[in-house]
């Protein structure tokens, strides 16, 4: 007979807050992630001159609970992102500008809203006329940047949520990288006697009331009374015959439907490190990009960040949403290409100019990457109920958790995956 209580899935945020959670409560807890690091789509990186590198989750926003105890208790400091923001649009440049035209009208009507729909639908029924092309267009392009959402499937309730809260705006970042809290939760849980087992790929999971076994890629089983799985959504639903697809025996069809219903966006980020910010200069553009934080354009790569206030030569690109998913399969070599086009657009430097003081790079394609397939959740109409099957155990024996599965406003952040890693661990050690 074993004697582990619990096997979790993945050692993300959500699976390393659930696992610290239940071996505190005196549970034997082991986790089996697929990568050779916990963290999931947390990821941070030392690059040239130890400039800290975020390829994954980087800011802090909204209400954050769970996420600010964690930092109170690992004695971890955080900072208030501060600068200018730009507006890139046409080959002109604009600071601080309304950035979406008839906002306000916008938001109005979508208060009055009785039913929920697509946020395209909203704007197809409410705002077709000609004049609104421009607020169309850049609601279209918001919801991508900002939410990794298609407009054809994001909630119009949803958004209209998330954007009646003012403070979802303000951005903080870790000083020491969202990993360290990652591995201030992966201490504790080890110091309490859990065991992580990495570079471990789960293909099976063969399941009965309170009895589960798991097969992994290599052949190995491991058996516990219980499971928890957090891997994303997107690999959830994956064909089992993929890399990091699973298959459950017997089938679990209510609950792959139901994940179905959640809606899952993509993400690139570009992270380009200078020998110095030549942007900060006040011979550059006569300084007018110096302090700058954001720079929203229409390049092919058109959002980008400094580390402002931080001092720092490095630069962010992102691209989101269905823009980002048709570049899946292209190379990392063509997509830095169109970063430092876009760049240069941006700047009106050369190319060449771009690339004389570039001294690092990193890329990565979270859409591509086979343990992810995307990068984090987004709320499309039906997901509400989606959520609710999954929250759902299955016979006190197969639990879910992550960030697509938090029923709070925060849906597809670090706080998300972390509070439905808590809740979730609480569930379990009242059925156990």
């Amino acid at each position: 007979m074993n004697d582990l209580d619990i096997i979790i899935i993945g050692a993300g945020a959500s699976g390393l807050m659930a696992a610290r959670e239940m071996s505190k409560a005196g549970l034997k807890v082991q986790i089996l992630e697929a990568r050779n690091r916990i963290g999931g789509r947390i990821f941070t990186l030392k690059g040239e001159q130890s400039v800290q590198l975020e390829l994954g989750a980087e800011f802090m926003h909204g209400h954050l609970p769970v996420t600010l105890q964690l930092i109170k208790e690992a004695g971890l400091k955080y900072s208030k992102m501060e600068g200018k923001t730009f507006q890139f649009k046409n080959g002109e440049l604009k600071k601080d500008a309304e950035f979406i035209e008839d906002w306000s009208p916008f938001i109005r009507k979508l208060n009055q809203l009785d039913n929920d729909m697509s946020i395209r639908q909203f704007l197809d029924e409410y705002f077709a006329e000609e004049k609104y092309e421009e607020l169309r267009n850049s609601v279209k392009s918001f919801v991508e940047g900002y939410d990794a959402a298609d407009t054809n499937y994001a909630s119009a309730f949803a958004l209209r949520e998330e954007w009646s809260n003012e403070g979802e705006w303000t951005n903080f970042r870790i000083i020491n990288g969202h990993s360290s809290v990652m591995e201030f939760l992966a201490n504790d849980f080890k110091e309490a006697g859990g065991i992580i087992n990495l570079d471990t790929i789960v293909k099976e999971i063969i399941w009965k009331h309170r009895q589960v076994e798991v097969v992994t890629a290599d052949g190995k089983t491991y058996e516990s009374q219980q499971i928890l799985i957090t891997v994303p959504v997107s690999v959830l639903r994956a064909n089992p015959n993929s890399k990091a697809g699973i298959a459950f025996n017997p089938e679990i069809p209510l609950k792959i439907e139901a994940s179905r219903l959640i809606g899952f966006g993509s993400v690139i980020k570009i992270l380009l490190q200078f020998r110095e910010p030549f942007w900060n200069s006040r011979e550059f553009e006569n300084g007018k990009y110096k302090n700058f934080s954001f720079i929203f354009s229409d390049a092919p790569i058109p959002t980008w960040w400094s580390q402002h206030p931080q001092p720092s030569s490095l630069l962010t690109g992102w691209l989101a949403g269905p823009q980002a998913e048709k570049l899946k399969d292209v190379s990392e070599d063509k997509i830095l290409k169109m970063g430092i086009s876009s760049l240069s657009e941006i700047f009106k430097i050369e190319k060449d100019g771009i690339t004389s003081y570039l001294i690092d790079s990193h890329l990565v394609n979270w859409n591509s990457d086979p343990f992810t397939l995307g990068a984090y959740a987004y709320a499309t109409v039906n997901t509400l109920q989606g959520r609710k099957v999954l929250n759902e155990p299955v016979d006190k024996t197969l639990y879910f958790g992550g960030e697509a599965l938090y029923e709070g406003a925060e849906m597809g952040t670090v706080e998300a995956a972390l509070a439905s890693g808590k809740n979730v661990a609480r569930r379990i050690i009242e059925d156990h």
